[in-house]
């Protein structure tokens, strides 16, 4: 029996049948690749790729094993995650058939998978194949290049694959994606690839690469061209969700970066809001939801339940931690949603509270967390930080409970039909604040929280002579230009002074960072090399003592130090401020008013250069206010009148009747 008789035979089904042949077969017979390879996919079928790959593997596979024998063995390896076998054999196909691109796929995937890509590489270079001919390929050596930070390697790569697949949302997305993270200086907001122009359906990857935009601008005109880009974008996102009838399951970003450029950004947030209700009514739950049986509820009960992707130790949490032990103290029952990451503090919280449910931190958790929260039929639900996560977003655009509230963790208006009032602190709202949100605005006094107390950092003495150290501790994407214009000023006329900042370089990268100060810095004659340091990522123990070694902290534009600011604080580290027109950049400005310290309030740009001055060529005054700093601190941190304000405010949601009604 000839082997495409046999091979016939297999695909029948006709296992038994293939056996017996093949123990027909002269010895030598059976032994040649070709009988072998179609003896292992018997075994494939009867016991498993186990089995079939330790088949192949006695004898050893050797020089004189045939392409498609070693592809065989080569596939097994991969299923069986035997990943240093596959290298082998598949190093072996690539050299001798290096026109098979199926061959480089499979050969990317085991060399990522043993962390030897350099060796992929080689052979990529000898061999002249373009990593752009396959979206795989291209895919695994973007992710190589970048781990060995060759930026414009990716980019170039990237920008090829775009060019090798137009129509693939894949590769538009790793294309714009790289050019706003890798070279956010450069990249044109006119020039970069529009995928409202492209004729495509919507998707995941598209909405992305639709909302790209950098993290930092070398002058606000490229700024703005940016933003207005980005609305025309989401217009666009908006028309495909409406027309294609495209769900929830496309959500996979969102527009964070805008609440960073301290505009008014409530035209975007509108039309963000009517994408995402949009999308979620595209979603079909309606049917779940209305099973949920209203059920029996006593007179005074209280509900509350948090849903949130940031119960962990970060900012989210040191924010809103308090609330979530007012709640405790107040409430009939306390219910935790959490999605994503998770450390001690995720623990910790989860055993006090009376339910809590774990997540993945992905848009298709979105049904599941949703089905959960109309079962257990809160009373109230509170969203610390909706602008920050898709699935958060989507969440919160569905009626899940009778009242719903969003809070400061991203601070902007939601502007969800969904959203009954927003939560912020009083401290920091202008006279017209509630003409910057959507929703009716509920203030809570003071800082609006209450944060734990850190006293282990002490003022440092002073260090009259020794070199100046300024610090921005807020992250790169606050920096806007106008900020950078101001730090160089400073800097010129300062020539003692070190600017200190910190940097996690999870997209745009440090160079490109320090790239930015340099052309705005170049006409002051200022290296940013030698008159900045960087810091890295931290446990926030080592944050605290590097802000406790610092002179003077400088207080971002536009949007100003939050967390940073209150770690600030703690330490006694006083931070200059010119508070903007909204929340977001003035709470500082709130923070320094309720311990009387107006010393460190500016009210324009010019008047911020002269006050950092002023306070760095005065050391003993300087130390002064970081005595006051420490001294006071309680003031605005400590204070527990927001505590009893927000539990004022939850008593107003106590149940009144024995029935609550849930909403679809």
């Amino acid at each position: 029996m000839t082997a495409a008789e046999l091979l016939a035979k297999l695909r029948s089904g006709d296992l038994q049948g293939v056996m017996s042949a093949l123990s027909s077969l002269p010895n030598t017979l059976r032994r040649s690749d070709e009988m072998r390879r179609i003896e292992a996919l018997v075994q494939l079928q009867r016991s498993g790729p186990h089995a079939a790959l330790a088949f192949l593997r006695t004898p050893p596979l050797g020089p004189t094993t045939s392409a498609a024998t070693l592809a065989l063995a080569s596939q097994l390896a991969l299923d069986c995650n035997e990943f240093d076998f596959a290298l082998v054999t598949l190093q072996a196909l690539v050299r001798s058939n290096p026109q098979v691109l199926r061959y480089w796929e499979m050969f990317a995937r085991a060399a990522e998978h043993t962390q030897k890509l350099g060796v992929i590489e080689t052979e990529l270079t000898s061999s002249g194949i373009d990593p752009a001919a396959s979206l795989l390929l291209s895919e695994t050596i973007d992710r190589y290049l970048l781990k060995q930070r060759r930026h414009a390697e990716a980019l170039q790569l990237c920008q090829r694959t775009h060019q090798q697949f137009p129509a693939s949302s894949s590769a538009i997305r790793r294309c714009i994606r790289r050019a706003v993270e890798l070279t956010p200086l450069s990249a044109d907001p006119v020039q970069t690839p529009s995928p409202s122009r492209l004729g495509l359906s919507l998707d995941g990857a598209l909405l992305d690469a639709a909302l790209a935009i950098p993290e930092i601008f070398a002058s606000t005109t490229v700024r703005s061209a940016w933003r207005a880009r980005l609305f025309q974008e989401m217009q666009w996102i908006l028309a495909c969700a409406q027309a294609q009838r495209c769900d929830v399951s496309i959500l996979t970003r969102m527009p964070f970066f805008l609440a960073y450029h301290g505009e008014d950004d409530l035209p975007f947030q509108r039309l963000w809001a009517t994408i995402v209700t949009t999308l979620v009514g595209n979603t079909a739950l309606k049917t779940s939801f209305n099973a949920s049986a209203t059920r029996q509820r006593s007179a005074g009960e209280l509900r509350i339940g948090f849903v949130t992707a940031h119960l962990r130790e970060c900012t989210i949490y040191n924010y809103f931690a308090s609330w979530i032990g007012t709640a405790l103290s107040s409430a009939t029952r306390v219910a935790l949603y959490s999605a994503g990451r998770e450390d001690g503090v995720t623990a910790s919280v989860g055993e006090r509270v009376h339910i809590h449910h774990r997540y993945e931190n992905q848009i298709s958790s979105y049904v599941t967390i949703a089905k959960q929260i109309v079962d257990d039929d809160n009373d109230v639900l509170i969203y610390p930080e909706i602008g920050m996560e898709p699935l958060i977003a989507a969440l919160a655009a569905t009626r899940l409970a009778s009242r719903q509230y969003a809070a400061w963790g991203h601070p902007v208006s939601t502007a969800l039909s969904t959203v009954d009032g927003y939560l912020s602190f009083a401290a920091a709202e202008p006279a017209d604040s509630q003409a910057a949100y959507a929703e009716p605005l509920h203030l809570l006094p003071g800082m609006g929280t209450c944060f734990p107390v850190i006293d282990q950092v002490r003022p440092q003495p002073d260090r009259s002579g020794s070199k100046l150290r300024l610090i921005c501790a807020q992250s790169i994407f606050k920096w806007s230009p106008a900020f950078v214009e101001a730090v160089g000023e400073i800097l010129h006329r300062l020539p003692n002074a070190q600017l200190h900042y910190f940097h996690a370089e999870r997209a745009t990268p440090n160079e490109a960072f320090v790239g930015m100060l340099e052309k705005i810095w170049q006409p002051l004659g200022i290296n940013p090399v030698v008159r900045t340091v960087c810091h890295g990522e931290r446990p926030r123990e080592q944050f605290l003592q590097v802000l406790g070694s610092m002179d003077l902290a400088l207080d971002s534009f536009g949007f100003s130090g939050g967390q940073t600011t209150v770690d600030s604080v703690s330490v006694g580290l006083p931070v200059v401020t010119l508070p903007g027109a909204f929340m977001r950049g003035r709470q500082t400005l709130g923070m320094l008013q309720l311990m009387n310290i107006d010393e460190l309030i500016v009210e324009s740009v010019p008047q911020y250069v002269e006050r950092v001055i002023e306070l760095c060529l005065a050391p003993e005054r300087l130390m002064e206010i970081k005595q006051k700093l420490f001294e006071r601190k309680h003031v605005a941190l400590h204070d527990t009148a927001p505590l009893a304000a927000l539990r004022e405010f939850l008593e107003t949601h106590r149940a009144a009747t024995k029935t609550s009604d849930v909403h679809d």
